[in-house]
């Protein structure tokens, strides 16, 4: 799962946010699980942190985490 979000956030990046004509609610629900998912990262972990990967994902698709948390 995590190298295709490093996929699609560097394609986001090169190509814009609306690359994919993904629905904000899905988008949501991918940054959502991909959250749930950081919390369970295993201990020996390598690669970037799926915490910073949520924040790249999110600043690709040009969604602001702290509005959406409240």
């Amino acid at each position: 799962m995590y190298d295709h979000t490093v996929q699609l956030v560097e394609v986001l990046f090169e190509n814009g946010p609306d690359t994919f004509g993904v629905p904000m609610e899905v988008k949501e629900e991918l940054l959502r699980n991909l959250h749930d998912a950081s919390t369970d990262t295993v201990e020996g972990w390598e690669g970037a942190p799926p915490d910073q990967l949520l924040l790249q994902l999110a600043s690709g698709w040009e969604i602001d985490l702290q509005q959406h948390d409240k």
